[in-house]
């Protein structure tokens, strides 16, 4: 029974009334009326009935109910249903299991329980959860991996603070994703089935593949197997590496007379082909073997032909620029160039200045001995970016007038010594705080005692730091203006800083990130284009869908929408799909079907103010192989996980007593009665009876001809 209630003083209830009242007498006491005495009390009373109500109801009058709720016990049947299990089990066995499930699940239900279905795919999309609507022959076997552990956390998180009576688990206990499934109970009682072979099967096993992703053109790169086996001690084995069907190398390794003998195999290829290249390690089947699933192994290397170049310009040698020059060729996917305007030395590599540089280094240059501003203004034409790294040689006067962000205004021919710290504001890029506390150990280097005018468009990176003195002085600058980015290193003798950190840390990880961070954010070119077509990652699994962030843009680099796109996507046979879509938000992610393992390349189309503008890339599919790595049962997983959650273990043998003990059991449902406070004012019914009170009167009024 409802109760109620009010925000305020019960006082102002008796305050409604009197409101209502008075306002009745006002209009019908004491008054000459076209209708009757009787007409007269009932429209008095209508019109003191929905003031009052009214009134009431401006005053905040609340309602409280208690509303019960009977919850019935659930039951869980969790199916792992990964491709290990008919690996390893008679399918027909399984679909006897699956059968006996359901006939369970039908009389748990006729005793008032409910029963719900689990899945391993379910924890990668919710869209399917209870799609099995008690028939557990749409359970399909083919799940790439076995996060058991993610099954069992995702029921107790779904069924939290609700009436969950019992979890049976059917799996084979071998997981390869996630936790161990036993690593600590759970909130539910668990009854577990185990299926599968626990005895291990005489196999070789293509374990694991180990490349680099990427390679240049020309050079050569190593593919390392490592190959593993159950039961062939002292067997030779042959090793394939193949590409587009054709053997590139074959490789025999023996396995000594240790059991878990680990053998690793390697190939040395030279990449002579530009684009994604798809490589295919394979084991010559053994006689005896229990699968071939694990016996190939595939590799995608993308091989490119366009290291970024950079040219370092200085007038004179200097230790500083072997420095740069160490940390910069660390990176293969640099191209690093040296050029020197007065000096020519047949042992240093030079450049003719005829190519485009996607970074030019000025190492104190211009300078005051030379005639550096011919020389530079044709080196400016070569890049948009640049970097110049100031010393004593530098002239000041020059460098000024470049408008590189920095505008130095010495005091004096002296020079300040000073290490380096890092701008906390800095927002371009980042260093770890590991490589930034080496700074503090760094030697003194020299920097122009100076004052410094920053412009607007730049920001200093690094701070000059005299001795224990923090100052506000720039140490490293960046900045950007028309297009062009420029970077201002006002330090000399840094080489002591790498020579430092090696003979600190053995490494020289912090000299050669902050150069590297500096070098990469200079010579990244802005994409401009207004039509762009990417894939979400560079490799997809077969199990998923292939997706495209897709980018339209028009004159003014507002988001276009509504554009129709084609998307041709081809494999390494030739073979076309092709799909067609419009964007419709900002930003737009198409997904695409799931593709067989494979290189791809994509051309995507679409038409901005008449012309036909292009997006091309590429990427890989590649096929998860994880369930044919261990086609073992463990059933002490099973067992475990029973004893941890107050359950028992079954087997395939024995299901009918976890049949009889499920279905021995009462269902007692759990009762939840929860307090409901709303506010009257909202009630539907109350507002439609004043209006109707309201209107009834003024219907009678009108038809007596009182108004």
């Amino acid at each position: 029974m409802p109760i109620f209630l009010t925000e305020y003083s019960s006082a102002w209830i008796l305050v409604a009334l009197l409101l209502g009242a008075g306002y009745a007498a006002l209009l019908y006491y004491k008054r000459s009326s076209p209708w009757g005495k009787n007409w007269q009390k009932a429209l008095a009373a209508i019109r003191f009935l929905w003031v009052s109500v009214l009134a009431i109801l401006l005053i905040g009058l609340l309602m409280q109910q208690f509303i019960t709720r009977y919850e019935n016990p659930t039951v869980v049947f969790a199916i792992d249903n990964s491709a290990s299990i008919l690996l390893q089990e008679d399918s027909t066995k399984i679909n006897s299991a699956l059968n006996s499930i359901q006939q369970t699940a039908q009389n748990l239900e006729e005793k008032g329980f409910d029963v719900e279905y689990r899945t391993l795919r379910e924890l990668e999309n919710d869209s399917l959860r209870n799609n099995i609507d008690n028939n557990t022959n749409k359970i399909n076997f083919n799940y790439t991996s076995s996060p058991i552990s993610d099954l069992l956390k995702s029921i107790q998180s779904e069924f939290e603070n609700r009436n969950l009576s019992n979890v049976v688990l059917l799996s084979d206990g071998a997981y390869n994703q996630g936790l161990a499934p036993d690593i600590s109970p759970y909130s539910f009682s668990l009854q577990t089935i185990g299926v599968g072979d626990t005895i291990p099967k005489k196999d070789i096993i293509l374990k694991s593949l180990f490349h680099n992703k990427m390679a240049y053109l020309g050079n050569q790169f190593p593919i390392v197997a490592e190959v593993t086996h159950t039961g062939f001690e002292n067997r030779e084995i042959t090793v394939i590496l193949s590409q587009n069907g054709k053997t590139i190398s074959t490789k025999k390794a023996k396995f000594s007379s240790n059991p878990n003998d680990l053998k690793s195999i390697e190939f040395l290829i030279k990449a002579t082909s530009k684009g994604i290249q798809h490589y295919v390690v394979t084991i010559v089947p053994q006689e005896g073997e229990f699968t071939k699933q694990n016996n190939t192994a595939h590799a995608y290397i993308d091989i490119i032909d366009s290291k970024e170049k950079i040219l370092l310009v200085a007038a004179a040698p200097h230790p500083d620029i072997k420095a740069f020059r160490a940390a910069i060729e660390k990176n293969e996917n640099y191209k690093f160039d040296i050029y020197l305007p007065y000096i020519h030395l047949p042992h240093l590599r030079t450049t003719k200045l005829e190519d485009k540089y996607d970074l030019i280094i000025y190492h104190q240059f211009p300078d005051k001995m030379g005639r550096p501003l011919p020389v530079l203004e044709k080196l400016r034409k070569l890049t948009s970016a640049e970097l110049f790294v100031i010393g004593a040689q530098s002239d000041y006067n020059a460098f000024n007038s470049l408008n590189t962000g920095v505008k130095i205004r010495p005091l004096g021919n002296q020079s300040d010594k000073v290490i380096p710290f890092w701008n906390s504001n800095f927002s371009k890029f980042y260093l770890t705080d590991e490589q930034k506390s080496r700074f503090a150990s760094y030697p003194p280097a020299l920097v122009p005692f100076a004052d410094y005018d920053i412009s607007p468009q730049a920001e200093i990176m690094l701070y000059q730091r005299v001795g224990n003195i923090q100052t506000k002085k720039p140490l490293v600058v960046m900045s950007e203006k028309n297009g062009k980015k420029a970077g201002v290193w006002l330090a000399e003798n840094t080489w002591q800083w790498r020579l430092n950190e090696y003979a600190e840390n053995k490494n020289q990880e912090g000299y050669d990130a902050l150069l590297s961070k500096i070098i990469q954010y200079l010579s990244t070119k802005e994409d401009k284009r207004r039509f762009r077509v990417a894939p979400t990652a560079s490799q997809f699994s077969t199990s998923d869908g292939v997706s495209f962030d897709v980018e339209i843009y028009n004159a003014i680099y507002e988001p276009l929408l509504g554009q129709n796109i084609r998307l041709e996507i081809k494999d390494e046979e030739g073979k076309t799909r092709t799909y067609t879509f419009t964007n419709n938000a900002s930003p737009f992610r198409y997904s695409a079907s799931a593709l067989p393992e494979g290189a791809y390349s994509f051309k995507a189309t679409t038409q901005l103010d008449g012309k036909t503008e292009v997006s091309i890339g590429q990427f890989t599919v590649k096929e998860i192989k994880l369930e044919s790595l261990n086609a073992t049962a463990d059933f002490g997983v099973m067992r475990r996980l029973a004893q941890q959650n107050k359950g028992n273990f079954y087997t395939l043998n024995n299901l009918q007593v976890l049949q009889d003990s499920l279905q021995n059991q009462i269902p007692t449902p759990t009762v939840f009665r929860n307090e409901q406070l709303s506010e009257v004012i909202n009630l539907w019914w109350i507002m439609l009876l004043i209006i109707g009170l309201a209107s009834f009167e003024w219907g009678v009024r009108k038809f007596q001809g009182g108004y």
